[in-house]
């Protein structure tokens, strides 16, 4: 049985971790920043092919690994994400593992031409980039996230002003802006892994769908029973909100939407109607309060 390593300090390595315990094929070793956070407590519950390990025993984790999923985040050993993304492409090579993915992001200064600056997003893409100068390594692909779907019932979530629901949004009505439900990340990932020699050196975007504005406020007003109205609004996504209105600019104005590999690597990924309609969240309570 082929074993995985899983950087699992968040949502993404969480949902890798619960969809290669589902695909029942792979040892899963979870590497966590304590013993008691939340996803180690409910490793038992997952599933029983799973071992622990903290940061501290990376290589004996990586070890005779087959694959591994990085991702990284300050909480795991307090450094910058491009210096604890280095260290974790270096242990992989170390260990000689064969198929890494690494969850990236985009060049937003590039792509942009310098109209937009995603500081998070830049140095994840310069681990890529750090990565793919490695030569007689393992194999690499590169996994990117859109929007989540779940910012639509925290930061993006429509709000009642003046008499009226308002899903605010800093593009205009035609915009299309691709989402990700994270929850279902982790089966590209698994995907990926039982098809390794197809996604050598492959740069791929999760993306469960893609929708206008105009069209995401309507599938949520058929869900919450209310009428809600899109409303484009720079001027809140500059102040408050500015880091997600970059986000959403720049995927919407800069960054391919093709679903295609995300559907060939999970066939049943749902679409965005359908989370709105399954994510278990009562959308006319949660936008009233």
């Amino acid at each position: 049985m082929k074993a995985i390593t899983v950087i699992a300090t968040g949502s993404q390595g969480s949902s890798v971790v619960r969809f290669l315990a589902k695909d029942g094929n792979f040892e899963i070793r979870v590497v966590a920043k304590d013993n008691n956070s939340s996803l180690a407590n409910s490793l038992p519950s997952i599933g029983t092919n799973i071992k622990l390990f903290r940061y501290e025993n990376l290589d004996e984790a990586l070890k005779d690994a087959y694959g591994a999923f990085l991702v990284a985040n300050y909480s795991l050993n307090q450094k910058s994400i491009e210096d604890s993304g280095r260290e974790l492409i270096d242990a992989a090579v170390r260990n000689k593992v064969k198929h890494v993915i690494w969850s990236s992001d985009y060049d937003s200064g590039a792509l942009s031409n310098g109209e937009i600056r995603l500081p998070k997003f830049d140095t994840k893409h310069d681990v890529e980039e750090y990565a793919k100068l490695i030569r007689d390594g393992p194999t690499f692909t590169f996994l990117h996230p859109a929007l989540y779907l779940q910012n639509l019932y925290t930061s993006l979530k429509p709000v009642q002003k003046d008499g009226k629901v308002l899903l605010s949004l800093p593009v205009p009505e035609t915009a299309k802006l691709s989402f990700t439900d994270i929850d279902e990340f982790g089966a590209v990932a698994v995907g990926i892994f039982n098809n390794t020699d197809s996604y050598k050196d492959a740069d791929i975007m999760v993306v469960n769908g893609v929708i206008t504005p105009v069209e995401l406020a309507s599938l949520l007003s058929a869900q919450s029973g209310l009428e809600i109205q899109f409303k484009e609004d720079q001027e809140a996504f500059n102040n408050e909100k500015k880091e997600i209105g970059d986000i959403i600019r720049f995927y919407e104005k800069f960054v391919s939407r093709d679903q295609t590999a995300s559907r060939k690597l999970y066939p049943e990924m749902k679409d965005i109607n359908k989370w709105i309609q399954t994510c278990g969240v009562n959308w006319k309570e949660l936008i009233q309060g």
